[in-house]
């Protein structure tokens, strides 16, 4: 291993792996089998597939949380262009995402049922991980910072929320594509969080648990793999504005419930939200006062709701 690898306490030599050039390894799929050109050194793996294409530079990486070794080797593969979904002769359909906390997305398009996916058991999951982390913290001496087994609790947090995260992603492409969008709208979310001291309880799902730049980057490449076109708008007003009567009342009158009195109509304010940002996508600005959508109460006030079983969104 290099020698200028070292621990910043104990200033010992660490290992942490090595990178060898793209050529000077071979690659033996069919023995599963990796030989480091003029080292004499043969290295077995593990996985029962690799990707065929050309490949780049091997980096052969130690995990000291898993105490294994991993090789990673990019390799360039010819993807088919996706299928556009805008058919020739009909219009653009649009279909907007409006990214939240409790409720992880609210997607709204014209003439269709809104959705709804309920972030409640991820959030939950989240919760109980940091917990366990901070007693795990809170037993360690005052010289020690970390451990093995709260790095491992920090990747497994980590990566069970991205997994649902992009579970839930997967499954409303899907919809959408069943559906016919062929734009999707997005909310921009840039400095949201800035300034805002709501509490600790509130500041860890704001600025701990929600990644929302992250979310809208995955949207970005999925529409990059499903052949639609992918646009920010101003959420500005979105969230206190009724999509109904365009006027800008905050019609809260519970968790999750917005009404309009002049209406005496009932919705879901989520779904009002997302409604607005496809206004904004769609007609450059929030519905006007003498305007309504094309949807009825019912429809607006009972989206559909989908939950995480830690598996699959139902």
């Amino acid at each position: 291993m290099p020698g200028y690898l070292k621990d910043r306490d104990t200033k010992q030599t660490v290992v942490r792996g090595f990178y060898v050039r793209n050529d000077c390894y071979r690659l033996d799929r069919k023995h599963s089998t990796i030989t480091i050109i003029g080292k004499n050194m043969k290295l077995r793996y593990a996985t029962d597939r690799v990707r065929e294409g050309k490949t780049g530079r091997l980096d052969v990486i130690y995990d000291r949380l898993k105490d294994a070794w991993y090789a990673f080797i990019p390799v360039d593969v010819v993807v088919a262009p996706a299928k556009q979904a805008v058919v020739s002769g009909k219009p653009e359909k649009v279909g907007s995402v409006d990214l939240r906390i409790c409720n992880l997305v609210a997607f709204y398009a014209e003439g269709e049922r809104p959705v709804v996916y309920s972030g409640r058991a991820v959030l939950s999951d989240y919760v109980y991980r940091t917990k366990k982390i901070a007693e795990m913290q809170s037993r360690l001496s005052e010289k020690q910072h970390t451990s093995r087994k709260m790095g491992l609790f920090y990747r497994t947090r980590t990566r069970r929320f991205k997994h649902a995260t992009r579970a839930m992603l997967k499954d409303l492409f899907e919809r959408m594509k069943q559906i016919g969008i062929t734009k999707v709208a997005v909310g921009d979310l840039s400095g949201i969080r800035d300034g805002n001291n709501l509490g600790a309880h509130t500041n860890q799902k704001l600025h701990n648990f929600w990644s929302h730049a992250q979310t809208i980057q995955w949207i970005q490449h999925l529409c990059e793999d499903y052949g639609m076109d992918f646009a920010q708008v101003s959420e500005r007003g979105t969230s206190k504005t009724c999509c109904v009567c365009g006027q800008g009342h905050n019609g809260r009158v519970h968790r999750g419930l917005h009404v309009c009195e002049e209406n005496r109509v009932m919705m879901n304010a989520d779904v009002c939200g997302a409604a607005n940002i496809w206004n904004v996508a769609v007609k450059g600005e929030l519905l006007p006062s003498t305007t309504r959508l094309p949807s009825s109460s019912r429809v607006m006030a009972n989206p559909l709701v989908l939950r995480w079983d830690y598996a699959h969104w139902k």
